[in-house]
């Protein structure tokens, strides 16, 4: 397994990713508390195709910020996702 910096992240357990590639970072409120690796990363997969489906990167922002609005968040709350969603973007091509 390779070291993780992102402590945050599902795929970190105990400084290392869990993961065979990283997909982006995923934070859970309050932390992940599985510990067995298959069951974190099989958790961590799940969750990392379902954030890439619901926010391609071909989507465009405009209605990234549309769908957020009408699901009832804030405008603070739509442009702190949309700046988490722009990071995880550049993480990933950083990484690949």
């Amino acid at each position: 397994m390779k070291k993780c910096d992102k402590f945050g992240c599902v795929a970190n357990l105990n400084g290392e990713c869990i993961n065979d590639e990283c997909r982006g970072e995923l934070i859970q409120r309050p932390p992940c508390r599985i510990s067995d690796k298959e069951k974190r990363k099989k958790w961590y997969n799940i969750h990392a195709d379902i954030f890439k489906q619901d926010f391609p990167e071909k989507f465009p922002e405009t209605d990234i910020k549309a769908q957020m609005r009408q699901d009832g968040l804030c405008e603070e709350d739509i442009e702190l996702a949309v700046s988490a969603i722009d990071e995880l973007k550049k993480r990933g091509r950083d990484n690949g």
